[in-house]
């Protein structure tokens, strides 16, 4: 069993309010309860969706669209800042926005007018040995707009999006501890300078956007939970080419409480055993180059594995997110999954 908390992160820094804090702590380790299945991008205004996302009010819509969309990157990134400017500018109508560094963000969060992307998570709980609970941090880029209490310090957030964050073996192995009280700079260094996450980088992050900006424009929400198939989009792909990135073939395995990534040597032949239409397997930073300059509109598969599940979705390149399937502890990514999206195409 396993409880579900949602942390607010006070932005990029990942600092938490201690009242805030644990009202949700107490919550959850009095609550527990089943692990939930979720989509790799959720929108709506629940910081805890279960069955449901979260209406958004008109009021909280209006609020977010007079905004300004700050947007955090990781270190790496500022290197190839006009791909993200442009990336971003291809696809967000919602608000304005603006690129910011890390450091930058207090300069911000407590004047009006401005909303948030950056790197933040939420816990689940886990019963311990010895009646102490196991915090693990699930890792996501989301969008909210801070509240400002009375005393002039961030007291809560508004949420809008959270789009998990698909880990190495590595990445996993930090997520994982059983104190929650990890050093806030140790968080903020780790996200932003050390972690590798395979479905970022400015192409990867145009294809969500995509998705969650044509939910927001229509005030729509989309649960974690839900599984979907657009399949007047995914028709295509009986004779359109499917891009699949090779991290694909990760394998992640647990030893002695250690994580591990062992890559194997399978090929296009392997896969094609269950999948018979178009498809070829390239690196994914090709897919993320392709994203933002390739002219033509093709299909690619996103693999997102998370802290305790696994995503399969799959984007068209000017139309975002078009499939997405889940699986609940389990990380690796199965030939069965590319099964699933044949048996709708046939």
């Amino acid at each position: 069993m396993v409880s579900t908390m949602f942390i607010t992160t006070s932005l990029l820094y990942l600092r938490w309010p201690q009242n805030i804090l644990m009202k949700k702590l107490l919550l959850a380790f009095f609550t527990f309860t089943c692990l939930i299945a979720n989509a790799q991008i959720n929108v709506g205004s629940k910081n805890s969706p279960k069955k449901h996302a979260g209406e958004f009010s008109d009021e909280d819509l209006a609020l977010l669209k007079k905004t300004t969309t700050l947007f955090t990157l990781q270190s790496k990134d500022y290197d190839h800042l006009q791909d993200f400017e442009k990336a971003i500018a291809d696809v967000w109508t919602v608000t304005k926005f603006k690129i910011i560094k890390p450091e930058e963000v207090k300069k911000y969060e407590l004047l009006e007018g401005y909303s948030f992307f950056t790197f933040g998570g939420y816990y689940t709980v886990y019963p311990g040995s010895d009646k102490m609970p196991m915090y693990k941090l699930h890792m996501s880029y989301e969008l909210s707009i801070p509240e400002v209490g009375k005393k002039g310090k961030v007291k809560d957030y508004k949420y809008f999006t959270r789009m998990l964050l698909s880990l190495d073996a590595n990445s996993i192995s930090v997520s994982t501890y059983s104190d929650i009280k990890m050093p806030e700079q140790e968080r903020s260094t780790f996200m932003h300078s050390k972690a590798k996450f395979y479905n970022w980088g400015a192409g990867y992050l145009k294809g969500q956007l995509i998705t969650v900006n044509k939910l927001l424009m229509a005030g729509e929400t989309r649960v974690h939970t839900k599984q979907d198939e657009q399949m007047d989009i995914l028709a295509g792909l009986r004779n359109d080419t499917l891009y699949i990135p090779d991290y694909i073939h990760s394998k992640y395995t647990t030893r002695m409480g250690k994580s591990r990534e062992d890559f194997t040597n399978e090929n296009d032949g392997a896969l094609k055993k269950s999948y018979s239409f178009p498809m070829k397997i390239v690196s994914g930073e090709e897919i993320d180059n392709m994203i933002l300059n390739r002219s033509s509109p093709f299909y690619y598969l996103v693999f997102v594995r998370s802290i305790s599940a696994m995503y399969i979705n799959v984007y068209h390149s000017t139309k975002g997110m078009i499939y997405s399937r889940n699986l609940i502890e389990t990380y690796n990514f199965n030939h069965e999954d590319l099964s699933n999206i044949e048996s709708l195409l046939k």
